[in-house]
C-alpha cells in the first residue's frame, strides 16, 4: 500500500525447492482501492484465495496423475 501499487493478488503454484519458483497453476488479481487499508485489502485477497484454491488443487492433481 505504501508503494502505491494498484493491483494485488494471489497465486496457486506447485512447490519446488526454490521459494515461489514452482509452475503457476492459477492466479487472481485484486484491485487496490484508494480506501484500502491492510485489513480491507487482505480480506478481498483472501476471498480470491478461497475462490481459486479448488481449481488450483484440481490442476495439481491432474498434473500428478499425468506424471
Amino acid at each position: 500500500l505504501k508503494a502505491g501499487v494498484r493491483l494485488a493478488g494471489c497465486t496457486v503454484h506447485l512447490v519446488t525447492e526454490d521459494l515461489d519458483a514452482g509452475p503457476i497453476l492459477v492466479q487472481a488479481a485484486v484491485p487496490v482501492l484508494e480506501t484500502d487499508d491492510h485489513d480491507s485489502l487482505s480480506k478481498r485477497i483472501q476471498l480470491q484465495e478461497h475462490r481459486i484454491l479448488p481449481s488450483g488443487l484440481m490442476l495439481a492433481a491432474e498434473r500428478w496423475r499425468q506424471g
